[in-house]
C-alpha cells in the first residue's frame, strides 16, 4: 500500500503505445482506471514485412493523448508516470537522436538473419545462453538486417533503445532501459 500524499491517495498517469492505439490513463492508487483516452497509432507499413513507427509521430500521439486527458481532468494530481510500448527498437546516434523509425516486433525483414544466426549458433546453445530462440522480432537479427541493407546507417548507430525507452528519453532526457526489455535483444 502506497502512503497517502498531501492528505490524498496517489494517482498515476499511465501511457501505453500499442499496435492499434496509444492510450493515456489516470489510474488511482487502488488500480482503478479513472479516465482513459486513446488515439490511433500511425504505423508505417511498407510491403508485407516492414512495420515501423516514426519516433516523432509516436511522441506526438503521446502528447495528444496526455493533453486530451489532462484537459478533461485539469485537477488531476499525478504522482508518477509509467510508460509502456509494443516491442520496438530505436537506433540512436552519438547525440542520442533517432537515426530511423522504430523497427517493431511485427517487422519481419530479419527472417534471413535469423537463419544466419542458426547456422552459427545451435538453437540449444542460443536458448541456454540467452533464454530465447532467434526470431525476427528480436534486436540482434534486426541489427544484422540493418548492417546488410543499410551499412551507412549501421555505422552511425551508437546505441539502440526500445520504443518506450525513447519516450522516457524524451520525457526525462535520460537514456535507460529495463531488464525485461533488454532480455529481448538476443
Amino acid at each position: 500500500v502506497l502512503p497517502e500524499k498531501r492528505g490524498r491517495r496517489m494517482a498515476f498517469l499511465c501511457i501505453d503505445i500499442g499496435t492499434s492505439n496509444c492510450r493515456a490513463a489516470l489510474v488511482s492508487h487502488e488500480g482503478r482506471v479513472d479516465a482513459l483516452v486513446r488515439e490511433a497509432t500511425p504505423l508505417n507499413r511498407d510491403g508485407a514485412r516492414t512495420v515501423e513507427l516514426d519516433c516523432d509521430a509516436a511522441w506526438n500521439i503521446v502528447i495528444q493523448c496526455v493533453t486530451r486527458l489532462l484537459r478533461a481532468h485539469p485537477h488531476a494530481a499525478i504522482d508518477a508516470i509509467g510508460c509502456s510500448a509494443m516491442l520496438g527498437y530505436v537506433p540512436l546516434d552519438r547525440d542520442r537522436r533517432p537515426l530511423a523509425p522504430a523497427m517493431l516486433y511485427a517487422d519481419g525483414r530479419a527472417s534471413d538473419q535469423v537463419r544466419e544466426i542458426a547456422k552459427i549458433i545451435p538453437a540449444e546453445t542460443l536458448h541456454r545462453v540467452t533464454g530465447r530462440r532467434a526470431a525476427p522480432e528480436l534486436l540482434a537479427p534486426k541489427l544484422l538486417w540493418i548492417k546488410a541493407h543499410h551499412p551507412d546507417l549501421y555505422r552511425r548507430i551508437d546505441i539502440v533503445i526500445g520504443l518506450k525507452d525513447e519516450m522516457v528519453h524524451r520525457m526525462t532526457g535520460m537514456v535507460v532501459t529495463d531488464s525485461v526489455h533488454a532480455n529481448y535483444s538476443l
